[in-house]
């Protein structure tokens, strides 16, 4: 009598060793509540459209240059630098970013990545936060505008 091995219907079976589960569902969710949160802040006059425009054009960017990393990884060819794929996630590609890794799963089993990768779409909400706050914009404008005290 044949048995089933243990790993059938085990969702680990195909994960590579000592790997984690992907933590791809708290990015996710981010995404979803920054895209309302947008979308709800352009349709109230907040924010101006051109905004969710330069975030949709540099994602299609970042997507661009995770699919070229992804293709050069299995074919041995010349990859994109680590910081470069971070950069363009902070500087708003972050959407796309994280889009690609999905779609052509490139990058989501690296932890130490995935890490920095979290941190650097934490520091872009945070500014786009900062950003669309008119009360806390001015503020921070203001104290970066402040004279200082011994120039004349």
């Amino acid at each position: 009598m044949n048995r089933p091995s243990k790993d059938v219907g085990n969702s680990q079976a195909g994960r590579r060793p000592n790997s984690r589960p992907s933590s791809g569902w708290f990015i996710g969710s981010i995404l979803i509540g920054f895209v309302c949160y947008m979308g709800f802040l352009i349709w109230s006059g907040h924010v101006p459209f051109y905004v969710a425009s330069l975030y949709l054009a540099v994602s299609v960017i970042a997507a661009g240059y995770y699919i070229v990393d992804k293709y050069a990884a299995g074919k041995g060819g010349r990859r994109v630098p680590e910081n470069t794929l971070l950069s363009i996630g902070l500087c708003c590609g972050w959407p796309g970013a994280y889009l690609a890794q999905r779609l052509v799963r490139h990058k989501t089993s690296k932890s130490s990545f995935q890490v920095l990768f979290g941190l650097t779409v934490m520091v872009n909400v945070a500014a786009f936060v900062l950003y669309s706050q008119p009360v806390l914009r001015n503020a921070i404008l203001g104290m970066l505008a402040t004279p200082s005290s011994g120039s004349h």
